[in-house]
């Protein structure tokens, strides 16, 4: 559910000091970008508040946060944002309602769209620093890249977003604000004593100054501590100011603050965000809004985060002292806290949030717990990569310290881009006890790493089938869930058609297929799309084509071609289409080709390699057929699969076969002895008693009957067929 708090223009903050030269620099600014970044309590969000208030054009404003690592949430908070300021096409929302939204393919260029068309705006993303996944920006800057004129997008961070600033400084589209811009002046610090009721001495703003650097919140912070002291003497030692102002937080602001207070201040201290039930769950109290409100209205350091809703959190450096605190009193209660508060957010299925927690009480299993067993449900909404996130919350070797959390990172990493580290975490488990049941819904957690060693194509082909198998054994009396069992046995189906033994692969295939409408279609869509490349490989186009449209109907439910159990289904009807003359055909093969991750099903490439040579030399193009047979035999060397190694080898035989059906001519085969040398045509001619045009002419011929368009390539298929011996001698073409 989406936070409308994160899409609210922050509140006005009383007391607060006008930033008169910072506004009055960024209404003068004409660059369509705008960087703030800053260390925290510079009055970045503040400073870029008062200037969109001066705005007269709309704005629209993102709060950022660590949830946000993940494109889709943030393309949907992104979403909202801009509807407010510009026209979004309806149909954004419900693609990112799918279970794995088509972000590149649709969402992204109509976000893009609604902002190039947007009238003059404002658009605001603060926190900026929070979001460091690299794809979540991969799908940022095609929106942002290019606002309309005369609008303005202003980033807010504590360290530089990862934008192409050198190129956007060279091209002048970009103005920056750091820590100097942001420092108060004399003036400023004059202002804000001022407002705090203290005498704005030459030497107390001087003293500021030197304390703090220009820092607001160091400002604010050692104003509001003098006049709760009634004095006007402050140290003059930059270096000592965090120690200073922690003394005196905890000297002038809690010891002011009645015991219930404070307790609910410390106890509170432990998360990033309060919220009334929250602060209920960790106290023990019934009056948590009260008791927000109170600590509100006392200044002590609360920001609302949400208007009247209810959300709050401490100033950073307010929040560190409170845990202090909480620390140096009460250190017992430290790791019960933490256990609440991870209950809290476990009920809410806030897993990230719920893990940290959970680890700082020191439960690793309860934390490895919830991962495994949470994780799916990620992956059925299309949110794997959120968690993704939660593995960043383990320190070094905690992952490989639990079993059922080992495995469940191993998916997880496994299915997110990251094969090889996956498969090293699988490794570790050899000593594991792996009978006890898996969070995750699996009949136990061997059948867990079985399944996942063939989904990752452990072994080879033959390697693939041996896991397949033992995880179908497993699965076959698991009560639980069916959909474990599905995948299984499509894996299962998968791995024996590699094998080369189809009827067990399309028996395997075809329950896959049918199996029990509660498992996901997708696992349907591939079982199909898999046994219509097995029915064309042996030739029944008509069964291939059947197949092809019932799988074509199952991708309908997701309307989602990039999804990767789509990719069979997606096979076979280019192939089919290839096969009818379509010439886009095969240019789709290219790029799903291209588009592979050579280390995740290690079989398609060589499968579609396969697929691409065959459909040349139907076509003609021996050239063509040649280049995709040599891709297709590089897979095979990274990965064995017997079946694809026996179609090879046949395409190979029937490219022999077209190459000589034209035989070699006995004067072509003296040419081409002498071609593979370094002789040019003319000295050739010499050699041969020929003239230069009849060399040249039996060398057309030569390229056309061996399908090669160079020299060096007809000699090397020369070879290749037997027309000559040993290797060229690395003949100009």
């Amino acid at each position: 559910m989406l936070r409308e708090s994160k899409l609210r223009i922050p509140e006005w903050r009383q007391g607060a000091v006008r930033r008169r030269k910072l506004v009055e620099s960024l209404l003068q600014s004409t660059a369509p970008f705008v960087v703030v970044s800053a260390p925290s309590g510079a009055g970045k969000t503040i400073g870029v508040r008062q200037w969109v208030e001066a705005e007269e054009r709309p704005a629209s404003w993102l709060h950022l946060d660590r949830g946000d690592n993940d494109p889709v949430t943030l393309l949907h908070y992104l979403a909202r944002a801009l509807a407010g300021v510009a026209t979004v096409d309806p149909a954004v929302e419900s693609w990112l309602g799918l279970p794995m939204p088509p972000l590149q393919k649709a969402i992204v260029p109509a976000l893009a769209e609604a902002m190039t068309r947007a009238p003059p705006l404002v658009l605001v993303l603060d926190d900026v620093h929070l979001v460091r996944d690299p794809r979540c920006w991969a799908a940022l800057w095609p929106i942002l890249s290019s606002p309309p004129a005369g609008s303005t997008v202003v980033l807010c961070g504590r360290t530089d977003p990862p934008l192409p600033l050198p190129r956007l400084r060279a091209e002048e589209r970009v103005v920056e604000y750091r820590y100097a811009e942001l420092a108060f002046d004399r003036d400023e610090v004059a202002e804000l004593l001022v407002i705090r009721g203290l005498p704005a001495t030459e030497g107390l703003v001087d003293h500021l100054l030197a304390t703090a650097e220009g820092w607001a919140a160091g400002l604010y912070l050692v104003a509001t501590a003098l006049k709760r002291q009634g004095t006007t003497g402050w140290p003059p030692d930059p270096a000592a100011a965090r120690r200073d102002i922690a003394d005196y937080l905890a000297g002038e602001v809690l010891t002011e603050q009645p015991p219930e207070y404070v307790e609910f201040l410390t106890h509170t201290s432990i998360v990033d965000r309060l919220s009334p039930a929250l602060c209920n769950a960790l106290t023990g109290r019934i009056d948590g809004l009260d008791m927000l409100r109170r600590v509100e209205k006392e200044n002590l350091f609360v920001v609302r985060l949400d208007g009247d809703m209810g959300w709050y959190r401490y100033h950073h450096l307010f929040a560190e002292l409170l845990e202090g605190e909480l620390r140096r009193r009460d250190p017992g209660a430290v790791p019960e806290l933490h256990r609440r508060a991870a209950g809290w957010y476990e009920e809410r299925d806030q897993v990230r949030q719920a893990v940290r927690h959970w680890l700082a009480a020191g439960e690793l299993e309860r934390a490895g717990d919830l991962v495994a067993a949470r994780w799916m449900s990620r992956y059925d909404m299309g949110r794997l990569l959120a968690a993704r996130l939660w593995l960043d919350e383990f320190g070094a070797g905690q992952e490989l310290a639990y079993p059922p959390l080992t495995i469940a990172s191993a998916w997880i990493r496994g299915l997110t881009g990251e094969p090889v580290a996956a498969g090293r975490l699988l490794a570790r488990l050899d000593s594991a006890d792996l009978e006890a049941p898996s969070p995750d819904g699996m009949a136990c957690l061997r059948s867990s790493v079985a399944l996942l060693a063939a989904v990752l194509g452990t072994g080879g082909a033959v390697g693939m089938r041996r896991q397949a198998d033992l995880a179908v054994a497993l699965e076959s009396g698991n009560a639980r869930t069916g959909l474990w069992l599905a995948l299984a046995t499509h894996t299962a189906g998968l791995a024996a058609a590699l094998c080369g033994d189809a009827g067990p692969a399309a028996e395997s295939l075809h329950a896959a297929a049918r199996h029990d409408s509660s498992v996901r279609s997708s696992i349907e869509e591939a079982s199909l799309g898999h046994l219509s490349l097995m029915a064309a490989d042996e030739g029944l186009w008509d069964d291939a084509e059947s197949y092809a449209l019932e799988a074509a109907a199952k991708s309908e439910v997701y309307d989602l071609e990039d999804y990767l159990p789509s990719v069979p289904a997606r096979m076979a009807r280019d192939r089919l289409s290839a096969r009818a003359g379509d010439a886009d055909a095969a240019a789709d093969l290219e790029e799903l080709f291209d588009g592979l991750d050579p280390r995740f099903c290690q079989w398609l490439g060589p499968q579609i390699a396969l697929i691409l040579a065959e459909v040349a030399l139907e076509g003609g193009d021996v050239p063509r057929a040649h280049h995709w047979l040599v891709e297709a035999g590089e897979g095979l060397d990274r990965w064995s699969a017997p079946s694809l190694t026996r179609r090879a080898g046949e395409l190979e035989r029937r490219l022999r076969e077209r190459a000589v059906v034209e035989p070699v001519s006995v004067a072509e085969q003296r040419v081409l002895e002498l071609l593979a040398t370094y002789l040019t045509v003319p000295e050739i001619a010499t050699r041969l008693a020929l003239s230069p045009n009849t060399v040249a002419s039996h060398v057309r011929s030569l390229h056309r009957k061996l399908g090669a368009t160079s020299r060096s390539a007809t000699v090397e298929r020369a070879i290749e067929l037997g027309l000559l011996a040993g290797r060229p001698a690395a003949p100009a073409d």
